[in-house]
């Protein structure tokens, strides 16, 4: 089999069912069999970096380049991928590049703009913005220049207009362009959900801060009473999301198209595999567990407004705002930031608890981070449940790939299996969204249960956010 389509409609086939060996083998034989084509060279990226591999996905952008230095998608890819390795400066060399080969490229200044807005890049972002399109990318920059507009809380001022100055089929190709990029920036869902952010403006207030956790925490380690702190953020939103618009069919047709991208984006991410129909039981009793564990949650954290408000990527954007609308369908009081198990880390609120304990329990995908920590506390037990870690950062860990997933097969044996040896024993618990169930289910039996998300990394070693790369151990 020579001829390009066809070897490249399987290896896209494999690629969208999560079979990413067998879709590297196909697009690996349309790069042998056209070896000056980069086209092949660039799908191998794509893919390689959806099997969380962002490092190999670059080589083969870089390979494209080496026969087409002006490949405009090429430089695309490389600007996406280096961003989720956490260098930027290559990512925006990229960008810059690509808007070289082609000033007209919207996808390419709209990323740019992006990197610049979050370094706080001011002066730079003035000149990305400082153009005059083609009337062809007319409708398309100017979304981008309103979107880099938005001051403060004017992200609901004239949003719902938006769709009506630009023509749909343009924002739909414009939309179809970004889904192809993994970033997806509509503003027609901003104005859907910029009515319940103007109903929530002050919700802020509400936020509860770091003291008040520690003192939380350390009066029920003290009193060994039941207790839960968890965290909801973007990527949670955005499964949520995904599940609302699954399970109620006469959600808008909106919401179902940008949820179904945005929950498949977030579970590939978690767990290197697309959502299939049939696991549509097992995420309503997922979002059930989440429904609860914030319901008999001591503290919850929960994006601000203002977060929501600030982000640039759709995914964010959107995500925070569904985490944000879940939990205050639920309530309205012990709310915190989902930052809090940095700012915990920050107040020696975990080396409280290691040297203030005998035992202690961790959920995590760090089957080294017991030791590590007994090291360090010499008086110290710790009993680890040890998990699948994130598909996101297989790259980063290099740790053997899980036989297992972790939703549903592992998660229903934590759930089932979870001991709780006394009233009051502590867990640091680091499983991401199931994590969140896992401390319902700790403090329904008696115990303490902290979500410390990413810290455990940290503690671990790894800088999975930048964030946090100031507390690794």
């Amino acid at each position: 089999m020579s001829n390009l389509e066809e070897i490249s409609a399987l290896g896209a086939k494999h690629r969208m069912s999560g079979e990413y060996e067998k879709a590297i083998f196909y697009f690996q034989q349309a790069a042998n069999d056209h070896i000056d084509d980069p086209w092949p060279l660039i799908q191998l990226g794509i893919t390689y970096r959806d099997f969380g591999k962002p490092y190999e996905a670059v080589s083969f952008f870089e390979k494209a380049l080496d026969i087409n230095p002006e490949h405009v998608n090429a430089h695309l890819e490389i600007a996406y991928t280096t961003e989720k390795i956490s260098d930027v400066n290559k990512s925006i060399h990229h960008l810059i590049l690509a808007l070289k080969y082609d000033p007209n490229s919207s996808i390419a200044r709209h990323e740019l703009a992006v990197r610049y807005r979050k370094l706080g890049k001011q002066n730079e972002l003035d000149d990305v913005l400082d153009f005059t399109p083609t009337d062809d990318n007319k409708e398309i920059f100017d979304y981008t220049k309103r979107l880099f507009s938005w001051k403060d809380h004017d992200i609901y001022r004239d949003v719902q207009d938006l769709a009506i100055d630009c023509d749909y089929a343009r924002l739909g190709k414009f939309l179809n362009e970004c889904i192809y990029h993994k970033k997806i920036e509509s503003d027609i869902l901003i104005g859907e959900n910029s009515s319940y952010i103007r109903a929530h403006i002050e919700d802020d207030t509400l936020i509860r801060d770091t003291e008040y956790v520690n003192q939380a925490i350390k009066s029920a380690i003290d009193e060994k009473r039941p207790f839960s702190l968890i965290r909801l953020a973007d990527g949670e939103g955005a499964l949520l999301s995904y599940i609302d618009a699954m399970a109620y069919p006469l959600c808008p047709a909106s919401n179902f198209i940008h949820a179904n991208v945005l929950g498949q984006e977030i579970w590939n991410t978690w767990l290197g595999k697309k959502i299939q129909h049939e696991n549509l039981d097992d995420l309503i009793k997922l979002r059930n567990g989440l429904f609860n564990a914030v319901e008999n949650a001591d503290v919850v954290g929960i994006p601000k407004i203002m977060h929501a408000i600030d982000a640039i990527s759709y995914i964010e954007h959107h995500g925070c705002v569904h985490a944000h609308k879940f939990v205050r369908s639920i309530r309205s009081h012990g709310l915190t930031v989902p930052q809090i198990n940095a700012h915990l880390k920050n107040l020696d609120v975990y080396d409280y608890i290691m040297k203030s304990q005998k035992d202690i329990g961790i959920i995590t995908c760090h089957s080294s981070l017991g030791q590590r920590i007994e090291s360090k506390y010499e008086k110290l037990k710790v009993r680890s449940y040890i998990i699948p870690y994130q598909h996101g950062h297989g790259e980063i860990f290099k740790y053997d790939k899980p036989v297992e997933s972790h939703f549903p097969d592992i998660y229903n044996e934590i759930i089932g299996n979870i001991k709780v040896p006394h009233r009051g024993y502590v867990y640091l618990v680091a499983a991401g969204a199931f994590g969140k169930v896992y401390c319902d289910k700790i403090k329904r039996n008696g115990g303490i249960a902290i979500d410390i998300g990413a810290v455990a990394d940290a503690l671990a070693g790894f800088n999975t956010r930048e964030s946090m790369k100031d507390l690794i151990e």
